[in-house]
């Protein structure tokens, strides 16, 4: 088979998301105290600051934001195979989900799941990492988000589009 087993494909979707939420906690350890006691958490499309809360409250909600789509992704990849096809939506289900290619067609939404959770796990890091940046730097002058932020939107749409495709091909 190309490019590994399922199971290793597997695998490494599995470890890619233990990576990614390891550097969240290490960016969320390392930053907290830097954080000031109020940080500027909600913008404008210009990215100026319209809003925020106390550093506490910032912080739990982006660890509660990444223990969420965590809990998603990985529930979804993980309970999938036992979900009955009534509830799966996906084209042309009755062939996929025959009982010769089942298994197959779930592994395969599974790892899928896992890829999409990834991306979005990621980009919910990004996005925390330069709000934070913009709130540790706020003392040289107003915090303002920059174009970084709307360039990361457009790489996850881009991302997100090219995986709904891929899913619609793989399963025409």
């Amino acid at each position: 088979m190309v490019g590994g087993s399922a199971s290793s494909r597997s695998s490494a979707a599995i470890m890619t998301f233990a990576i990614i939420v390891a550097l969240i906690v290490i960016q969320i350890v390392t930053y907290a105290p830097r954080l000031p006691d109020e940080v500027a958490d909600n913008f404008d499309f210009d990215g100026t600051p319209n809003g925020s809360s106390g550093k506490t409250a910032f912080v739990v909600l982006y660890a509660v934001m990444v223990a969420f789509t965590a809990l998603i992704f990985i529930g979804i990849s993980r309970f999938l195979p036992r979900i009955p096809p009534s509830l799966i939506n996906m084209p042309n289900k009755k062939y996929w989900l025959a009982p010769e290619r089942k298994e197959e067609s779930l592994a395969y939404l599974s790892r899928q799941m896992l890829h999409a959770g990834n991306a979005t796990l990621a980009l919910i890091a990004l996005v925390f990492q330069q709000i934070i940046v913009v709130n540790v730097n706020a003392m040289e002058g107003e915090p303002r988000l920059g174009l970084l932020l709307w360039i990361l939107m457009g790489i996850y749409f881009v991302y997100m589009t090219v995986w709904v495709v891929r899913l619609f091909v793989r399963f025409r």
